[in-house]
Parts: C-alpha cells; sequence; structure tokens
C-alpha cells in the first residue's frame, strides 16, 4: 500500500512540474509574439524603403502577411 501511494505521489509531482513548465513555455512564447507583433509595422515600413521592385516588395509584404497569420 505505501509503494502505491509512493508511485501516486510521484506522478502528482510529474503533472506538477509538467503544469509549471507550461505554463512557463506559454509566458515566453506569448512574449515573443508580443515582441513580434510590436516590430511587424517596422520591418513593413523598412520593406517599403528597401531597392526592390514594386512586385518584389508586394511578395515580400504577402510573405509576412502570411507568416504573421500563422501566429495570430
Amino acid at each position: 500500500m505505501i509503494f502505491l501511494l509512493k508511485i501516486v505521489s510521484g506522478i502528482q509531482s510529474i503533472l506538477i512540474l509538467i503544469y509549471i513548465r507550461s505554463c512557463f513555455y506559454k509566458k515566453i512564447l506569448a512574449t515573443i509574439l508580443k515582441q513580434i507583433n510590436k516590430a511587424t509595422p517596422k520591418w513593413k515600413e523598412l520593406l517599403e524603403i528597401f531597392f526592390l521592385s514594386i512586385e518584389m516588395k508586394e511578395k515580400y509584404l504577402d510573405l509576412l502577411e502570411s507568416r504573421m497569420g500563422m501566429f495570430l
């Protein structure tokens, strides 16, 4: 019986650690996404002043929008 209690206690400890880590990673991911969202207008601004053809600028802007759409 004591052996089973130790196993259950060990499983609970593991589950608690998994929960804590997942919260930590969610916070990191949220911070990264926030920074990307903050930087996106500047990236668009920089793309507009690059020495690229209008067609290439549009392609890069479309690419940026599609990639941002994956995260939001």
